[in-house]
C-alpha cells in the first residue's frame, strides 16, 4: 500500500514545484523591465582596432597600425562592493576576466569618442564593438552583470543601459547576487551630477582628491536624499 502511495505522491509533487516555478517566472517576468532593442551601428567609418590588454572592467589598451591609445568604456563603471579599501575585490577579477574573455583576440569598433576634462584622469571614453558580430561591448559588460552605469557622457543612451542595468539586477547576472552584492549606483540621475565613495559620507566633485579610491556618480539631488553632505574640500554645488 505505502509503495503505490508514494508513487501516487511523486507525480504529485513534481507536479506542485512545477506550478511553483512558474508562478515565480510569471512574477518575475511581471517586474522584469521589458528588454530594450539592442542597437545597430554604420562602421563604415569605423576604426578598426586590435586589442592589446584589458586593465579593467572599463579600461583597456587597443592598436591600430602603430597607434596604440589607452581608453574607457563610455558609459560603464566599475562595479563597487562594501569590500575593504586596501583589498582588491574580487569583483574587480571577475569584471576583468569576464572582459578579457568577451575581447580575447578580437578586433574592435571605435565610436563616439567622448572626453571628459573634469575627470582627474581625463581619459578618451569611447564606444566599442566587437568586429566580428558587432557586439556592443559597452552595454554587453552592463547586461551580463559585470559594471554599473555611468551615467557621463551617455546622453540619448542612459535609458538603454539603465533597463539593461536593472534587468541584470532582478535577474541575478554576473555579480548581481548575494556573495558580491553591487552598492546600486542611481540609473537616471537628474540634474547635477557628484559622487561619493564606498565608506565615506560626502559628496564631491570630479576633480576631488578623496576620489582616488572610489568615485560612485550620483545625481545631487539623490547624494541630498541619501542624507550624504558637501564635502568641504572641493567644495561642491549645494
Amino acid at each position: 500500500m505505502s509503495i503505490k502511495l508514494n508513487k501516487l505522491l511523486l507525480p504529485v509533487t513534481v507536479c506542485l514545484a512545477l506550478l511553483a516555478l512558474a508562478s515565480i517566472a510569471a512574477d518575475l517576468l511581471k517586474v522584469l523591465p521589458k528588454a530594450p532593442e539592442y542597437p545597430h551601428r554604420d562602421f563604415s567609418n569605423a576604426g578598426r582596432w586590435q586589442v592589446v590588454e584589458v586593465l579593467g572592467p572599463e579600461r583597456l589598451i587597443i592598436r591600430n597600425a602603430d597607434v596604440q591609445r589607452t581608453v574607457r568604456l563610455l558609459g560603464v563603471a566599475e562595479p563597487q562592493t562594501q569590500t575593504p579599501k586596501d583589498q582588491l575585490p574580487a569583483n574587480h577579477l571577475l569584471a576583468v576576466d569576464f572582459l578579457k574573455n568577451l575581447l580575447a583576440g578580437e578586433e574592435v569598433f571605435v565610436l563616439d569618442s567622448h572626453r571628459n576634462p573634469a575627470d582627474p584622469e581625463p581619459l578618451e571614453a569611447v564606444k566599442l564593438f566587437r568586429a566580428p558580430d558587432s557586439l556592443y561591448v559597452n552595454l554587453e559588460m552592463v547586461r551580463q552583470g559585470y559594471a554599473q552605469v555611468n551615467p557621463a557622457g551617455l546622453a540619448g543612451e542612459l535609458d538603454l543601459f539603465s533597463t539593461y542595468q536593472e534587468r541584470a539586477r532582478l535577474t541575478g547576472k554576473g555579480l548581481w547576487n548575494e556573495s558580491l552584492l553591487l552598492i546600486p549606483v542611481v540609473t537616471a540621475p537628474r540634474g547635477l551630477t557628484v559622487y561619493v565613495t564606498k565608506t565615506g559620507k560626502k559628496y564631491h566633485r570630479a576633480d576631488c582628491q578623496f576620489l582616488s579610491k572610489s568615485k560612485i556618480p550620483m545625481s545631487l539631488d539623490e547624494a541630498r536624499k541619501r542624507g550624504f553632505t558637501p564635502c568641504r574640500v572641493c567644495n561642491p554645488p549645494q
